[in-house]
């Protein structure tokens, strides 16, 4: 295990980037690094927030770090380490921002107030302001989701005209995400997740998925519908063919867990995911079957916050330790 010595304080948003050879980060000292996840080595230092980053992410091309913080999102050249736009006057802090996955010159922003902006690399918003607390692209970097209060709405992320609008009666959108191929959009809120068909002139909620016991904290969509919940379990949902099975369906769901769960990763290349919990054991699971493949104790019990990628045969594993980060590394089962 190597533990990644260079923040002071506490460190709020770790990113990989897409190939899994870097890592960012950022926290409540100002300051973001880049880090070589097969060294652990420090390859960049980016100071200049005045307020502490609460998120990070990185472009496709890694050429371009983006940070947020209290009203204002940074953006820095990689291999120079130097901040070539200032995105402020932002009214709240920024919770989330994510770089479309085949347009390494736009960025998705989101604020605790629930506001969505779309943003160039010269730092012109791009289109309307739009309400949410979160935003996610599609896989194809076509559609993007925006999602607050009972409302998630899809629109183009080139015209920002609405695709879909989704609804739940009850409960707040905690999260959403789309499927590979772009067509469907599933979504939780409470206890339990939906998936709508988003194609065609009417879309249409095709299933509501209930079977969680407390709320559910994430998802993933690999082919089959993934969700990650606090009543400690994983659950892989046989959704069938949408168009000819509406309602809800039966589920594979993991064994009953001595922690909560929290955090889950997803390598879809691999067919794996990969989740954690709060008692700092980490577990393999086959997308397809739902079935564990692996589990292990990593010295991380209390951690509440971890990442995963699977490279080159290697699980690294990430958490972070107050203003420590600390990477495992091991063969994967």
């Amino acid at each position: 295990m190597a533990v990644l010595h260079g923040h002071t304080e506490l460190v709020r948003s770790i990113t990989f980037s897409l190939d899994g050879t870097f890592l960012v980060s950022g926290g409540d000292d100002k300051i973001v690094k880049l880090w070589d996840v097969q060294t652990g080595g420090v390859v960049r230092t980016f100071c200049g927030h005045i307020y502490g980053i609460h998120s990070v992410a990185i472009s496709l091309d890694c050429i371009t770090i983006a940070s947020g913080c209290r009203c204002t999102i940074l953006l820095w050249h990689a291999q120079t380490g130097d901040s070539f736009c200032v995105i402020d006057g932002l009214n709240h802090q920024v919770t989330s921002l994510n770089f479309s996955p085949t347009n390494s010159q736009l960025l998705l922003s989101a604020t605790h107030d629930g506001n969505v902006q779309q943003w160039g690399l010269d730092g012109c918003q791009i289109g309307p302001t739009h309400e949410g607390r979160g935003a996610a692209f599609s896989l194809d970097g076509t559609n993007f989701v925006s999602w607050g209060g009972q409302v998630a709405t899809v629109r183009n992320s080139n015209s920002r005209v609405v695709v879909a609008e989704l609804h739940v009666s009850s409960g707040n959108f905690k999260c959403c995400c789309f499927s590979p191929d772009g067509k469907f959009v599933a979504g939780c809120a409470g206890y339990t997740s939906y998936i709508w068909d988003i194609t065609g002139l009417d879309p249409h909620l095709i299933k509501s998925l209930i079977g969680h016991k407390s709320v559910i904290i994430a998802l993933i969509f690999p082919s089959s519908l993934i969700s990650v919940s606090h009543d400690i379990t994983i659950k892989f949902w046989q959704t069938g063919t949408p168009s000819t099975d509406p309602g809800p369906t039966g589920t594979e769901s993991t064994p009953s867990k001595s922690s909560p769960i929290e955090s889950v990763s997803l390598q879809v290349k691999d067919g794996i995911a990969i989740s954690s919990d709060l008692a700092g054991v980490v577990k393999t699971w086959n997308i397809l079957t739902g079935l564990c493949k692996a589990s292990f104790q990593t010295p991380a019990p209390s951690i509440s916050w971890r990442d995963a990628q699977l490279i080159e045969g290697r699980l690294i594993i990430v958490w972070h330790e107050d203003q420590e980060l600390c990477i495992l590394s091991r063969f994967s089962p």
